[in-house]
């Protein structure tokens, strides 16, 4: 019985199928990204506090982690957002009483002793923020909805990187490409 493509013709086809679907699913998976990296620089930063917890402590696994996951949403989640939410919020009302940027202009141009052509420029350039802010009120929702989502990712593979740490860092271990003598330092470097 003769087959259409010969072993070598079939083993390259297999590669080249697998390379494909790989490809693709790193291209929708594009968004998680960030959140498997998160996840792993905050079990990298958390570890030693972990193994504290459960080790020298002799807390419960998922009590030291449900810790760890509090505390890190406390000092470093909780912080951005609450920046980024004052400086909408600034934003917004600046837009919304842009008479007092008016009058900055107004000093500026009688200190500096140049005029404007156009006096309307400032209105015009408010005009214009405030239709792209207001406008991408859209964008600003699938953004939010964006982190939200990515930061639950993130917590929800810390919480399993946690806790069972030592399963996950065996298998970290097992599937490096590299020697014996490399892992072995790369674990101790963790």
């Amino acid at each position: 019985m003769s087959t259409l493509y010969s072993f070598k013709q079939r083993r390259i086809l297999i590669f080249v199928i697998t390379v494909l679907v790989g490809g693709f699913l790193l291209y929708t998976l594009r968004g998680l990204i960030s959140a498997f990296l998160g996840a792993i620089v905050m079990y990298v930063l958390f570890r030693e506090l972990h193994i504290y917890f459960v080790e020298k402590k002799r807390y419960p696994r998922w009590l030291s982690t449900w810790i760890i996951v509090i505390l890190s949403f406390l000092v470093l989640v909780l912080p951005f957002l609450v920046v980024g939410w004052m400086i909408s919020l600034k934003v917004t009302r600046l837009i919304e009483h842009h008479e007092a940027v008016d009058a900055i202009v107004k000093q500026v141009q009688e200190f500096i002793g140049l005029n404007f052509q156009n006096t309307d420029i400032v209105n015009n350039s408010f005009s214009i923020a405030q239709d792209g802010l207001f406008g991408g009120v859209g964008n600003v929702l699938s953004g939010v909805a964006g982190l939200i989502f990515t930061l639950g990712v993130m917590y929800f593979l810390l919480y399993f990187m946690l806790y069972s740490y030592k399963a996950f860092e065996r298998g970290v271990s097992k599937y490096m490409p590299f020697k014996a003598a490399q892992n072995v330092l790369f674990a101790a470097e963790l």
